[in-house]
């Protein structure tokens, strides 16, 4: 046999003994590599099955995050809208709060008015309380004093009464001694007289004569010793009014010219007396 023949039959068997352990080594990859692939394939799936679950589970999530999403979008949307409503009412507020501060200045302005007012009225009402005490004091001063002068006056009247009687007695006994010594206690004719007797009477009434003299009716006559052309005078409100000439006399009235003192009118009721 020819070398390279030989060579070449080596060759062969070394390829042949390689290729068997290729072969064997394959076989035994395969098996291996078929187990991996199986189990990699089992894990695939297991991961496929887990990722589907995870997917179900993020859309879940998702669905869920979306409706909490819509929930607080709707919260801040009903926010916003009170916000807006809060800013509003802030706004008016805020207007009705410058309207009282306002309204508070006038009302200030109006108590510090009345405070004035009020201390104008007090010191008024000091005065006028003052002044009223005042006042009292003086009609207490007063009304004492017209005590005292209507206990002199009552005083005075009874001593005038006391001397109109006693003046009275003595005229009734000079007349009893004067008519015992044969004279007259009465005087007549044109002359006017007048004999002084405490004679005191009322005006009953006042009217003017036809001739335009001014005539007076008294409520006392002769039975008062009253006789005509005495002069009688007439007291007006406690004051001196004037002289009344009696023209005309009668048992119980008597009627004469009134005399005027100083234009003052003479009324009913006024006194006339003897006494002057």
């Amino acid at each position: 046999m020819h070398a390279v023949t030989k060579i070449l039959v080596v060759f062969a068997v070394v390829l042949s003994l390689l290729l068997s352990a290729l072969t064997v080594a394959y076989s035994a990859n395969a098996e291996r590599i078929k187990s991996q692939y199986t189990d990699i394939q089992a894990r695939a799936n297991s991961y496929q099955a887990e990722l589907q679950r995870e997917q179900s589970k993020l859309g879940e999530d998702r669905a869920r995050l979306q409706s909490e999403i819509d929930a607080v979008n709707a919260q801040l949307n009903d926010t916003l809208t009170e916000k807006a409503s809060l800013q509003q009412e802030s706004t008016r507020l805020l207007a009705d709060l410058k309207q009282a501060q306002v309204e508070l200045q006038g009302v200030q302005a109006r108590i510090d008015q009345l405070a004035a007012m009020s201390q104008t009225q007090a010191m008024l009402i000091t005065n006028y309380r003052d002044e009223l005490s005042g006042l009292r004091e003086d009609e207490l001063r007063s009304k004492q004093r017209e005590i005292q002068l209507a206990d002199q006056i009552n005083d005075l009247g009874g001593q005038l009464e006391v001397a109109i009687e006693t003046n009275r007695a003595l005229q009734e006994q000079l007349a009893e001694l004067q008519q015992a010594a044969g004279g007259t206690a009465l005087a007549s004719g044109g002359n006017r007289t007048g004999i002084g007797l405490p004679i005191r009477a009322r005006v009953t009434n006042v009217q003017q004569a036809p001739n335009g003299k001014l005539m007076a009716e008294i409520d006392a006559g002769t039975n008062d010793r009253l006789g005509p052309n005495m002069e009688l005078t007439i007291v007006q409100d406690g004051k001196f009014a004037g002289v009344l000439t009696l023209k005309n006399v009668e048992l119980n009235e008597a009627v004469g010219e009134i005399s005027l003192n100083s234009g003052r009118a003479i009324q009913t009721g006024a006194i006339v007396s003897t006494v002057r």
